[in-house]
């Protein structure tokens, strides 16, 4: 029971924290495995399922999950910044970006006639104008160079891939696998203890 609290932990962790959640996980998904095994050989074997397989079993797929929920958020937060990190960088892009303003930043230069900052702009620093619909826009945005067929790109299917998204997800299972395993005790006590 302690194994699978410790397993959550990870939530709380930075989701690009790669090392410390991966060894978490893997030591918490070993030591579930090496306990339920020296369990298992402690008690006389038996062709029916016993209560300890159904907790250990529990248990272990509850850990597993935890360790699993990992890469998923990291995935999507590492697939987020890089494709808004090419668009950036991308000469392309930057040309249609100064041709609609409202994409992904607001560009200002400085007008040919004068040495002053365009009229788009008040201020002497470049502003730069970021809000979610622009940035689930440029998402969903299929590149040009790959070739649909043969590529996979799982932000199709998750048009907000956003490093919030990752951290919501995080924030989400905080709260997510405390209530299964509660429930999952109810059950388990409640029903193996009238037999």
């Amino acid at each position: 029971m302690l194994l699978v609290i410790v397993s959550w932990i990870s939530f709380w962790l930075d989701i690009h924290a790669v090392p410390a959640r991966v060894a978490l996980g893997i030591t918490t998904i070993l030591t579930v495995i090496t306990n339920s095994r020296g369990v298992k050989d402690s008690i006389p074997r038996v062709s029916y399922i016993k209560a300890v397989d159904v907790w250990n079993l529990s248990c272990t797929l509850l850990v597993f999950f935890a360790f699993l929920e990992f890469p998923l958020v990291n995935f999507i937060a590492r697939k987020a910044r890089n494709k808004l990190a090419a668009q950036m960088t991308d000469p392309d892009n930057q040309k249609s970006t100064e041709q609609n303003p409202n994409r992904i930043f607001q560009v200002v230069r400085p007008s040919r006639h004068s040495n002053k900052v365009s009229d788009n702009s008040r201020s002497k620093k470049p502003q730069f104008n970021i809000t979610p619909e622009d940035l689930i826009k440029t998402m969903e945005d299929s590149d040009d160079d790959e070739d649909e067929e043969t590529s996979f790109d799982i932000l199709k299917y998750l048009p907000m891939a956003t490093e919030e998204l990752a951290r919501s997800i995080d924030r989400f299972c905080r709260g997510l696998f405390p209530l299964i395993f509660a429930l999952f005790n109810l059950v388990y006590w409640v029903t193996w203890s009238h037999k």
